[in-house]
């Protein structure tokens, strides 16, 4: 199947609509004191991390996307039950001073619907991943999804062939791959659309975490897109987008989750 915009954007937003409930149930209210808007990247990000570690271990036995759905409307069921145990009030308040009590929110959010369509147009616009690493990591997800397992070989293709790489975010792929009937390759360039979006967005809830400030969070969102004066993308943030190596880039996503849960821990202190 042709990547188009609204495969790769339903694939991206159905990624974040899995991950979120996750998250969420992990981190819960800890950061309260945040918008609910510049808290959901992290939810997100985490959650991500969560469902590839969940995945990975039931890949020893068994690869389907059945289990991708399953995390998703168990971790749903559980934070509805939760919320109607603790029946938190809603307000609504619609008064002429609306805009200004919550305009954090909505920059943010306006923020962060750009981002969300600027790299689902690149992605298409670029039409299949770059070349060089892909051609690894797209066979390793492609025979994950034939197997049916994880794999610690090449097997069918070279049963004697070791696998040196980790192979947790492959195991995502092969589900999206499956679940979406695209390619391997395309899958896994896709997954390297959604880790960009929340690295991006996640730099801006961080900033904002320690600043409480809209403006240098957006400062911190629009200094990812400076491209060093070498033109090295490897020297770039977002310069791997670009080129390939999608599991250093979620490997950055990873350290950057751990970076705000230590500031969570040390708001909490």
């Amino acid at each position: 199947m042709e990547l188009s915009f609204t495969i790769v954007s339903l694939i991206v937003f159905t990624q974040f609509v899995i991950s979120f409930p996750v998250g969420f149930l992990i981190l819960g209210n800890k950061i309260k004191f945040i918008p609910f808007v510049i808290r959901t990247p992290i939810y997100i990000s985490l959650g991500l991390i969560i469902i590839t570690i969940m995945l990975f271990a039931i890949g020893i036995v068994i690869v389907h996307y059945y289990f991708l759905i399953a995390i998703g409307i168990i971790s749903y069921f559980i934070l509805f039950y939760k919320l109607f145990k603790t029946k938190p009030s809603i307000h609504l308040n619609f008064s002429k001073n609306w805009f200004r009590q919550n305009y954090v929110s909505i920059v943010s959010l306006c923020f962060f619907i750009l981002i969300f369509f600027h790299f689902s147009f690149v992605t298409v616009d670029m039409g299949w991943p770059p070349q060089g690493d892909i051609l690894h990591h797209g066979l390793y997800t492609s025979l994950i999804q034939h197997n049916g397992k994880l794999e610690g070989t090449l097997t069918p293709v070279s049963p004697s062939a070791l696998i040196r790489a980790p192979l947790g975010l492959h195991v995502l792929a092969a589900n999206n791959s499956s679940l979406f009937g695209i390619f391997p390759g395309e899958s896994f360039f896709v997954m390297g659309t959604s880790i960009i979006i929340l690295i991006i967005l996640a730099i801006f809830s961080t900033v904002y975490i320690l600043t409480r400030s809209l403006a240098f969070s957006s400062i911190a969102m629009v200094a990812t897109f400076y491209i060093h004066p070498s033109g090295n993308l490897e020297r770039w943030l977002i310069g791997y987008f670009y080129i390939g190596p999608y599991p250093n880039m979620y490997g950055y996503l990873i350290l950057l989750v751990f970076v705000i849960f230590l500031l969570i821990l040390r708001i909490y202190e």
